[in-house]
């Protein structure tokens, strides 16, 4: 009667087992293995899973990090097994997490007990213990227990590196959550989420002062019912959406803004995000705008200026090997307002004249080798056929040594040798009246000193030119006198007064 009774007390407790192998049992195969072969097993144990398993012969205490909620009911059976009371674990009909807890008889020396304790806080923590009827059928129910759950055990362990490598995956995305809030934080520019329609989903502003409204406000808001932005900005939104879903990468556009009584610039760099949602970065550009505005007033004053004077600008790429021309450069040369930037060969064969060609050629290539700036004056012929003399300057941009760009003037200055060579002209003409003319004449400086005579003031002197210059041409006995004779009445002023 007594065999029967724990024969039955032992097969309760191996369905009760039985039933829950597959999950709940899976550490305690091994529990139950290292209590069968005493603490070498428990020892071993512990060495491969340093934190995993803690064992003391009869009763055995085992702490696994694997638990599951239905445990939770025994936790409170623990405190009074340690108070000396005799309990038992008796795992039945449980098909809605009923635990039923009964006393035993047997007393607390021959119980082995399993303890579940977690860190994890994906799971739970409880406590299992388990009771053996006695010595003589502790080996069949270690023996039962062992084959249930050895099928069990490789995939405790793998869940259990699972939640590992989970845990470490929630820490590398946290620091790199708190990497981007970083970044974001020190993001200079405004940062928008919003919808295909145009709604506004998050915002983040590097500078609040650049936001129309406060961000709270900007929240839900569709950009066309947001007041201060410019009327084409839902028009420009959409043609970036269509620009991104044809397949563009990215889109610009630009708007402004009316805050406190002040036009605001901003350009905005949308891309996808997501499936249906775009995320636009958008910068306050109204310094450079501005900048733009003066550059623009500042060119245009400049060209005209330009144009009254004839002198163009150019432009050549040392390192691009391109030539830039401005309008007034071309028109100097007779080139054609929308054609094709010309090379420098091309520019080269404009120098007809041997004397400009080796000149340009020697001064631009000092500027390329040694970084020398030139302004040379030359003869050219315009692509109009036209010979023209201009004046060209030359200033190199070096950097290491190199010349990354040769930028300069080109003035038409036809107009002004012409007065030159007429002046020339009208100089000789008079060099030749003064030598071949039949009058005396002399020059001399305000102190009277001969500086020039012609051939018949040294006939009618009867002195040669060496003589003459530097000679006096004041006698002291002269006085200034009037019309009539009559000595000027400041006399004591130097004589002959020029």
């Amino acid at each position: 009667m007594k065999g029967s009774a724990s024969s039955s007390h032992f097969d309760r407790i191996h369905r009760a087992f039985l039933l829950h192998a597959n999950e709940e049992i899976s550490f305690l195969a091994q529990v139950i293995q290292a209590l069968c072969k005493e603490a070498r097993l428990g020892l071993a144990l512990r060495a491969k899973e340093n934190n995993y398993l803690l064992e003391y012969p009869n009763p055995a205490l085992v702490e696994i990090r694997q638990l599951t909620p239905w445990m939770l009911p025994l936790f409170e059976q623990l405190g009074a097994w340690i108070k000396g009371e005799s309990v038992t674990c008796l795992f039945e009909e449980i098909d809605e997490g009923k635990v039923i807890m009964e006393k035993a008889s047997s007393p607390p020396a021959t119980m082995s007990w399993v303890s579940f304790q977690i860190e994890n806080p994906l799971l739970i923590q409880t406590i299992l213990w388990v009771a053996v009827p006695d010595e003589a059928e502790k080996s069949k129910l270690d023996l039962a227990l062992l084959a249930e759950g050895v099928r069990s055990i490789e995939n405790s362990l793998r869940t259990k590196e699972q939640v590992s490598l989970l845990q470490n995956e929630v820490v590398k995305l946290q620091r790199e959550k708190a990497q981007v809030e970083s970044l974001l934080a020190a993001f200079p520019d405004l940062l928008f989420l919003l919808d295909e329609q145009g709604t506004i989903q998050s915002v983040r502003a590097g500078n609040a002062e650049d936001l129309v409204q406060p961000a709270a406000l900007l929240r839900g808001q569709n950009i066309q019912d947001i007041p201060g932005l410019s009327s084409g900005t839902y028009t420009k939104f959409l043609e970036a959406v269509r620009a991104i879903q044809a397949g563009e990468t990215h889109a610009l556009f630009e708007y402004t803004t009316l805050k406190d009584h002040e036009t605001q610039y901003f350009e905005a760099n949308m891309a996808p995000f997501g499936e249906s949602q775009f995320i636009a970065i958008v910068r306050n550009i109204t310094e450079v705008k501005k900048i733009e505005a003066d550059l623009f007033t500042s060119s245009k004053l400049f060209e005209q200026a330009g144009k009254l004077a004839k002198i163009g600008a150019w432009e050549y790429d040392c390192v691009k090997h391109t030539h830039h021309w401005s309008q007034v450069t071309r028109e100097i040369l007779g080139y054609d307002a929308h054609a094709p930037e010309p090379t420098v060969e091309v520019g080269m064969r404009l120098y007809e004249d041997e004397e400009s060609f080796r000149l340009i050629n020697a001064s631009f290539r000092l500027a390329v080798e040694e970084g020398i700036p030139y302004d040379v004056e030359l003869r050219l012929k315009t692509y109009k056929n036209e010979t023209i003399w201009v004046r060209a300057l030359g200033i190199p941009v070096m950097e290491d040594g190199i010349c990354q760009r040769i930028f300069g003037t080109f003035q038409d200055i036809s107009a002004i040798k012409k007065s030159q060579e007429e002046l020339a002209l009208k100089v000789e003409e008079f060099r030749a009246l003064f030598e071949n003319m039949g009058q005396g004449v002399v020059y001399h400086d305000q102190t009277g000193a001969i500086i020039r005579a012609n051939s018949a003031a040294q006939d009618i002197l009867g002195l040669n030119l060496e003589t003459l210059l530097n000679s006096s041409s004041i006698d002291p006995r002269w006085h200034i006198i009037t019309e009539d004779g009559v000595p000027y009445r400041e006399s004591n002023i130097p004589p002959c007064v020029p």
